[in-house]
């Protein structure tokens, strides 16, 4: 298990992970994005769906985006879904700040 800030300032526990169909061994969330198999994913994605923002419609400076990391590495087409850049960072924003109200929320009641 390792921690690590991952691209828009969240910190992630990321667990090591061996990704058969590439023969890859990946150390980082980092590293996975980096991957050949993040590669194909992402190909196979742009295949299958417009290139869109879900969230305003805006087809420049796109993100695919986890909506899960639960399959990560064996990824179904529904756990992405496309981002433009701000609209990225608007959400990663919004996660951050629920994260810290949750903690506080729960540090309050104790």
């Amino acid at each position: 298990e390792q921690r690590e800030k991952g691209r828009w300032g969240i910190e992630m526990i990321f667990i090591p992970m061996y990704i058969p169909s590439t023969h890859e061994f990946v150390w980082t969330y980092n590293q996975y994005l980096n991957s050949k198999h993040w590669n194909i994913v992402k190909y196979q994605f742009a295949q299958i769906f417009p290139r869109i923002c879900f969230q305003c419609g805006n087809t420049h400076n796109l993100n695919i985006h986890h909506m899960t990391y639960e399959r990560l590495g064996a990824e179904y087409p529904m756990d992405l879904v496309y981002l433009c850049e701000s609209c990225h960072k608007a959400l990663h924003a919004y996660v951050r700040h629920q994260k810290l109200v949750n903690k506080r929320r729960y540090k309050q009641q104790w």
